[in-house]
């Protein structure tokens, strides 16, 4: 691994000093800022490398120009320097390779270029080796060396390398920083009435702020803040704010209300009413918001509010809120709630969309009535009536009456996460619709639909009635009545239909044109009757049973075991 990374910093090298061949001949400027030597392979200590940055200036000096020390390259270079010297060692192996770079601070453009390299003899230190390539790089530098030349090394004196005591590099020059701009003049308080073009107030006390453009202040305490445009307070203590296009509130609002032809919006609100076709508020306490759009506590909202939206109600073409909600009525075309539990007497729009909240009222009334979570109180209505975990109500009512998630995962590719399935449950009395489905368990009265109802689970009810009656485990009750019942198992008084299947176990009388289930203790009453086991009576045309526990009254009577005979007409009994 240390071969191939070695060949690399080779390769990058060369290829670096390919680039500078060329360039015209170099030369170092007049006045140069010479740059501590860099390490690329940490092969030298700081003691030492700083030692080769003294002797690199030192060297650089004797050619006459002006040498500058600095530590680095950050910004401040730019400030005491026009070029600067960057040099950097790199260790390949045993070879030693040094390259100069001479940079116009200003152009970012390379001036000047050097490069000398040499395997670092046995007996010579790699510091020795170092100061003597550097001097061949200012060489260079200087035009006395052709790019790339290296001289013999000196021999050695005889004596060790002894380390020497060199001052530390003085830090770069850094200017000091720009003086602080004098404070803005404070705005001077206003009484009483205040009035102007632009009527501006650090704290207004008084009557009325008239502004025939704007009005603002830091401070409100008044009967009116009026203005053509905009009025803007931090605290807002008083009557009523006026403006044409907006009324803006960047902390609390006390007072009757925000008016505007366009907007309101305040950090919170104690007060009656928000009136303008958009109103916004990061908490709310008051009458209500009547406008096109309403907000409270908008998902990206900055404002961290610490009040909760309590109302009688809010009217607009469009309701949001993403926070926790009390309200008396909710009227608009579509009411949006985010990560919130939103409580209120009733819900009423042409959509109620709470994708990831939970909902407590006593009607949500719509087209589209979607609840993310759980939903409790009275009366989800709308074509599509959906509730993704846990319904808790008197009833749910739709042309598609709807809890759970599948449907949308398996037939429309939507990913709704509710957590545990376990959770996807209907508790109430009345599930009506065209298609009413339950992904879990149904805990009701009745399950009724025009077309099919559907419990994926367990269904415990008085009844469940639809032409297709489908429990993916246990019906647990007094009836299904359907054109065909379909269930693992079956307890309960009556199981009627054209067809009822029941695949386990029926505890409870079939009644039927085709009555099968696997285990029957109780009764099948049909034109064909049939079960694996049967443990009572069956009545029918054809009754066809695999082992008979009980009697056979039919036309035609077929027991494989447990019979008088397997074949009988009119009647057969087993025991």
């Amino acid at each position: 691994m240390r071969t191939r990374s070695a060949w690399v910093s080779s390769l990058i090298v060369a290829l670096s000093v390919l680039g500078a061949e060329a360039r015209a001949e170099a030369a170092i400027p007049s006045s140069v800022a010479v740059v501590e030597i860099e390490d690329a392979r940490h092969g030298l200590t700081e003691e030492v490398r700083a030692r080769l940055s003294t002797h690199l200036r030192a060297e650089v000096g004797r050619s006459g120009v002006t040498v500058i020390a600095v530590a680095g390259t950050g910004p401040a270079l730019s400030a005491v320097a026009t070029s600067a010297l960057v040099t950097t060692v790199t260790f390949v192996g045993r070879r030693l390779v040094v390259v100069g770079e001479i940079r116009d601070l200003e152009t970012r453009a390379i001036v000047a270029q050097a490069r000398a390299e040499l395997e670092v003899p046995a007996g010579r230190t790699p510091e020795s080796v170092t100061r003597a390539l550097l001097t061949d790089l200012v060489a260079q530098l200087r035009g006395e060396l052709a790019l790339g030349t290296v001289r013999p090394l000196p021999p050695p004196d005889g004596t060790p390398e002894t380390p020497q005591e060199v001052e530390p590099d003085p830090p770069p020059y850094v200017p000091p920083p720009p003086p602080p701009d004098d404070p803005p003049p404070r705005t001077p308080d206003r009484h009483v009435l205040h009035a102007g073009l632009e009527a501006e107030a650090g704290t207004f006390a008084g009557v009325a702020e008239l502004g025939l453009a704007t009005a603002t202040a830091d401070a409100f305490y008044g009967g009116a803040q009026v203005a053509s445009w905009r009025t803007e307070a931090r605290t807002f203590v008083g009557g009523l704010a006026f403006a044409v296009r907006k009324n803006t509130v960047l902390d609390t609002f006390y007072g009757l209300g925000q008016l505007s032809l366009v907007g309101n919006e305040a950090r919170d609100m104690i007060g009656l009413v928000q009136i303008a076709p958009r109103n916004d508020a990061g908490g709310f306490v008051g009458v209500g918001q009547i406008g096109l759009l309403n907000m409270a506590a908008a998902e990206d909202d900055s404002r961290d509010s610490s009040l909760t939206h309590v109302a009688l109600g809010r009217v607009g073409l469009g309701n949001v809120t993403h926070d926790d909600t009390y309200l008396g009525l909710e009227l608009g075309l579509g009411n949006l709630g985010g990560r919130a539990h939103a409580h209120s007497l009733a819900h009423v729009a042409v959509a109620n969309i709470f994708p990831e909240g939970n909902v407590t009222t006593g009607a949500q009334l719509s087209a589209v009535s979607v609840v993310g979570e759980d939903f409790t109180g009275g009366v989800q209505v709308g074509l599509l009536a959906s509730t993704i975990r846990t319904f808790s109500g008197l009833g749910q009512v739709g042309v598609v009456s709807y809890v759970g998630n599948n449907l949308y995962r398996e037939v429309f590719g939507i990913h709704v996460d509710n957590g545990d399935n376990d959770h996807e449950t209907f508790r109430g009395l009345v599930q009506a619709g065209a298609f009413s489905m339950v992904d879990h368990d149904f805990r009701g009265v009745l399950q009724t639909a025009g077309l099919a109802t559907f419990v994926d689970h367990e269904a415990y009810a008085f009844a469940q009635v639809a032409p297709l009656n489908y429990v993916g485990k246990h019906f647990c009750g007094v009836t299904q009545i359907g054109a065909l019942n379909l269930t693992d198992r079956f307890t309960g008084a009556f199981q009627v239909g054209v067809a009822s299947y029941v695949d386990k176990e029926l505890v409870g009388v079939q009644l039927g044109v085709a009555d099968l289930s696997n285990r029957m203790k109780g009764a099948q009453v049909g034109v064909l009757n049939v079960a694996a086991v049967a443990k009572g009576v069956q009545v029918g045309v054809v009754n066809m049973t695999g082992r008979l526990e009980g009697l056979q009254i039919g036309l035609v009577n077929y027991a494989k075991e447990g019979g008088l005979l397997s074949v009988t007409p009119i009647a057969n009994v087993g025991f």
